[in-house]
């Protein structure tokens, strides 16, 4: 979740590198560490991070987008190939069972199209 969080530690990133160097016999870890200023810090910790096989809220909505973008593309193309082939045989009302369980996942689709498009992906709540 999407929590806020009252506590920042303030460590560089690269304090692990430092961390493992070897110290000379009395001296402390902390006195090998670099300094650095706070903006400097704070840059470090608000930098991208990319994670991989993770994917965000936002990004599983664009890819289901565009999944439903092609299937809805598709079921036209079905649906007006069938129509054309119907109205060279003299049939033009357009009851075929076909064309009307095309037209039923066609509605489906964009109906779940719609829900994408007005989803928050902020809110995990919608996705469960």
């Amino acid at each position: 979740r999407n929590a806020p969080f009252m506590d920042i530690a303030i460590v560089p990133t690269s304090v692990s590198r430092y961390m493992s160097s070897p110290t000379s016999p009395g001296q402390s870890p902390a006195s090998t560490f670099p300094a650095c200023t706070l903006s400097q810090c704070l840059d470090d910790f608000t930098s991208i991070e990319r994670v991989h096989d993770v994917e965000c809220l936002s990004c599983t909505i664009k890819s289901e987008m565009e999944k439903l973008e092609e299937e809805i593309c598709m079921l036209r193309g079905a649906i007006d190939a069938i129509l054309s082939r119907l109205r060279k045989k003299g049939i033009v009302d357009g009851r075929d069972e076909q064309v009307k369980t095309l037209r039923n996942e066609l509605t489906e689709a964009e109906v779940r199209k719609f829900q994408l498009l007005t989803m928050d992906p902020d809110d995990t709540e919608e996705w469960e």
